[in-house]
């Protein structure tokens, strides 16, 4: 199936989210207590707090992604930029519905912004790389058009290996959050 010509990935989601969530199992991705927005009018008292330890984890799990994976979804391609600083992801490029993913650090956390193709902005964010996963919960969004509107608000990449990808993205509304939605990429370059 090719998504690029199903239109908008949230609406496409939520319905097949919503038919394979084992409700029994499923766990909301909560936000990470420590994952509050900054307060960024004094940017010299965070910088001075941070883990270099966990910063390099977070960032470097994200950075080994950097190429070319494949899925029956689409591709999708991961490139580090801004002197190795962000690492930018293009879901399905070339495509009318391709979307980009910005990871970035920020203080001890990684923040990433995905670039829907229903217009929004989810905003997500990840605090420690645990095992295989790294779980981004929600934390916040941009541009809603209506209180109604679907956004894929949180995402769980789990590292399978170094050339098995796996991304469950989370479908938010105001009932509530449904998924699991899991692309499984494989490396091709």
């Amino acid at each position: 199936m090719n998504l690029a010509s199903l239109g908008c990935l949230p609406l496409l989601l939520l319905p097949l989210a919503c038919s394979t969530v084992d409700s029994s199992t499923h766990q909301d991705p909560a936000p990470h207590p420590e994952a509050a927005p900054q307060d960024h009018d004094d940017p010299f008292a965070q910088a001075q707090a941070v883990d270099a330890a966990q910063r390099d984890a977070l960032l470097n799990a994200v950075k080994a992604l950097e190429g070319r994976w494949t899925s029956e979804g689409g591709d999708t391609l991961f490139e580090i930029t801004s002197a190795g600083s962000v690492v930018r992801e293009t879901m399905m490029p070339g495509q009318e519905m391709e979307m980009v993913n910005m990871y970035s650090l920020d203080g001890n956390a990684l923040r990433m912004t995905h670039y829907c193709g229903g217009g929004n902005q989810p905003h997500m964010v990840a605090t420690q790389v645990d095992g295989k996963d790294i779980v981004f919960a929600a934390n916040g969004v941009s541009d809603l058009k209506d209180s109604d509107q679907v956004y894929m608000g949180s995402m769980t990449l789990r590292l399978v290996d170094e050339d098995k990808l796996e991304q469950h993205w989370f479908s938010h509304t105001p009932d509530g959050v449904s998924g699991p939605m899991v692309f499984a990429y494989t490396r091709v370059d």
